[in-house]
């Protein structure tokens, strides 16, 4: 393409494409686009999406959606076991302090609440109740599922003179059989 003295282009595109000597490219001019809009609106040409655009749109959002639902249900229930695991870890510690001070362990969550365990009330997810009679040298607690899809699994922790063990029940009613620990 060759270039006439004011910078325009020689063959046939005059008016089409301008140089600018401040970029350094050629430019459409107004005119071709606005002779476009013209020539597609005289051809028929329509603007907006088809029903089998929509209908594709929709499969790829409800396949993302298949599989972000299911992993974002299992991450919540693992935080809930989580939480029920920081609960029972917060129980042993109070026990630890009240066998120091009183030489043994209460077998009653009441007697915790009085030294701050408050938020056990609060939880709305799990229930929390000792597990027979503690003795001297060891304890039981456990934490029942109240709600949502597991409703009914426990956490069950036995402390045992310096150690711990902890075990997952899933619920007994439910159609699964597998309850997934934190």
């Amino acid at each position: 393409m060759c270039l006439n003295n004011q910078g325009r282009a020689a063959d046939g595109l005059n008016n089409i494409l301008v140089f600018s000597p401040v970029s350094g490219y050629y430019i459409i001019r107004k005119e071709l686009l606005l002779r476009v809009v013209r020539v597609m609106k005289k051809s028929g040409a329509r603007s907006g999406v088809t029903i089998l655009e929509l209908l594709i749109a929709m499969i790829i959002i409800g396949v993302l959606v298949s599989i972000a639902v299911p992993a974002y249900l299992r991450n919540m229930e693992q935080s809930k076991g989580a939480k029920a695991l920081e609960h029972l870890n917060l129980i042993r510690s109070a026990e630890g302090l009240y066998r120091v001070h009183f030489s043994g362990y209460t077998g009653n969550l009441e007697d915790l609440r009085r030294w701050g365990m408050d938020f056990i009330t609060a939880d709305r997810d799990w229930t929390y109740d000792f597990i027979g009679e503690p003795t001297e040298d060891s304890f039981t607690i456990e934490a029942t599922r109240s709600s949502g899809m597991y409703s009914g699994a426990r956490v069950r922790m036995e402390q045992q003179r310096d150690s711990f063990e902890i075990k997952y029940y899933a619920p007994s009613n439910a159609e699964i059989d597998y309850y997934p620990p934190p």
